[in-house]
């Protein structure tokens, strides 16, 4: 699961952030948020698998999670 730890104080802020080369049991994982006009996000996933891709499920408090085309990139929507 990504984004389930990330506090709405941060996300209020509206400003970029990120995990860089974070280990993961699947392999090494960096994730960006990138704020998106009316407090929306476009979270990137840039990942060295070890074997495969995983199931991945983006989950950010308040906020709905739309995936992307087949990349590895989410639209974060706040809840209305």
């Amino acid at each position: 699961m990504i984004g389930s730890g990330l506090l709405q104080r941060w996300l209020q802020a509206g400003m970029s952030m990120s995990l860089e080369n974070t280990l993961t049991p699947f392999g090494k994982v960096t994730v960006r948020l990138e704020p998106r006009e009316q407090r929306k996000f476009l979270l990137l996933l840039d990942a060295k698998w070890h074997r495969g891709v995983p199931h991945v499920k983006v989950q950010v408090p308040g906020y709905i999670t739309g995936k992307r085309k087949e990349t590895e990139e989410f639209l974060l929507e706040p809840v209305p």
